[in-house]
């Protein structure tokens, strides 16, 4: 909802963001699980603080806003979820093992809602998988050789938009 922020990470901020959303519009019909963090390191760097920053936003983010969603969609008997996965989720490269981790289980995650979710409960759970993106955050990239070394498009100038990505919902 447009001007609430809150950080997918905290089951208690997504849970208000989603009863803020069913106060204002009685349902909720949609979630976009959207939030995404990709860092790149090798297996060999052991960077665990950054395993862990993309397990608690890639993961435990999306369960988080799917845990503060379904019980409004259940009881409603509708809905739609749409998980945003990743091309990384289907084709591995080296420095990119723990996102691309992260978006299989999404990928897993969404397949199982679907299968349970959709027969008995009428509730629609999609995935999208774009390529990269151009959101700017290539720009943030702390270890350019680790990017470079997986074969990122990024950093050979090949981007999607915004607008291509938001085609593909």
């Amino acid at each position: 909802m447009p001007g609430i922020v809150c950080d997918v990470t905290s089951p208690a901020e997504m849970k208000s963001l989603a009863q803020a959303a069913h106060d204002r519009f009685s349902a909720v019909d949609i979630l976009v699980n959207n939030a995404g963090l990709m860092l790149f390191s090798n297996w060999t760097d052991l960077a665990v603080d950054d395993w862990e920053k993309m397990i608690n936003v890639n993961i435990k983010g999306h369960l988080n806003a799917i845990a503060a969603v379904l019980p409004f969609m259940l009881a409603q008997k509708s809905g739609q979820i749409l998980n945003m996965d990743s091309v990384a989720g289907h084709q591995l490269g080296p420095a990119a093992g723990v996102y691309s981790a992260t978006k299989f289980f999404v990928q897993a995650m969404t397949e199982s809602m679907r299968k349970e979710l959709g027969v008995q409960h009428d509730i629609r759970v999609n995935t999208v998988s774009p390529g990269v993106i151009n959101t700017g955050w290539a720009d943030k990239v702390t270890d350019p050789a680790a990017c470079l070394h997986c074969g990122c498009r990024a950093m050979a100038g090949i981007l999607g938009t915004e607008q291509s990505y938001v085609q593909q919902i």
